[in-house]
């Protein structure tokens, strides 16, 4: 619950920053959703350890990592190309509603492992 929670509020912090007027309201919704994707990271990391045993888990951390860097590169490459016609909140937007969506498919689809589980 703890991720779907932290990615949610993310999701929502990233389209408080596409709705943004000022500065100070850029700055806050930018910190928000930066402090509850990166908090949702180790998160993660301790979900895969319980889901995957030792010989695994280190394949599994790897992809989890891939997967964010690709999200990055597939995130700036989608800002870029939308930015100059959509202007630059569109990407804040999709990105939040994604977010979200995903975020609560993970909170009824995916159940909490037993701590310690593998």
């Amino acid at each position: 619950i703890l991720i779907s929670v932290t990615t949610f509020v993310g999701g929502m912090a990233a389209i408080a920053t596409g709705m943004s007027t000022t500065y100070p309201q850029l700055i806050l919704s930018r910190f928000v959703g930066g402090s509850c994707m990166s908090g949702s990271v180790p998160v993660v990391f301790s979900l895969l350890s319980d889901w995957f045993d030792d010989k695994d888990r280190n394949a599994a951390s790897s992809g989890f990592t891939a997967m964010m860097i690709a999200g990055m590169i597939l995130g700036q490459v989608y800002a870029g190309c939308t930015g100059p016609t959509a202007g630059w909140r569109h990407s804040f937007y999709i990105s939040g509603i994604l977010t979200i969506i995903l975020s609560i498919l993970v909170m009824v689809c995916v159940r909490e492992p037993m701590r310690g589980g593998k």
